[in-house]
């Protein structure tokens, strides 16, 4: 399931992503996850790639309103572009820890 659904005061610290997600018995655990495993920057995009390091490349990396991550993020020709990616389409919370996952139909509306 989608991380924002089961997921309370979410925070971006950097490339960090951090959230106190819900466990099956009904719990909250503190949990974060390096978004540079999971996101890079390709041509002034943010886009799903695993080990991407999207921060080493971007900066203003901040929440739009969650999930929405935005970063201004340089092109090929060096101009910074705003950029935004989706975090529920491939950031899941697994009983109280947030993971990344390849399941290209996790988010659904």
């Amino acid at each position: 399931m989608a991380f924002s659904v089961t997921s309370r005061n979410c925070e971006i610290f950097g490339m960090i992503l951090v959230a106190e997600c819900q466990t099956s018995s009904g719990s909250w655990s503190h949990s974060d996850l390096d978004l540079n495993t999971c996101i890079a920057n390709i041509n002034g995009e943010l886009t799903w790639q695993s080990d991407g390091k999207f921060a080493e490349s971007t900066c203003d990396i901040r929440f739009d309103k969650v999930p929405i991550l935005v970063a201004r993020c340089p092109n090929k020709s060096g101009f910074l572009i705003n950029s935004s990616i989706n975090l529920d389409e491939r950031i899941a919370n697994n009983d109280g820890t947030l993971v990344f996952t390849d399941d290209h139909w996790l988010y659904r509306k």
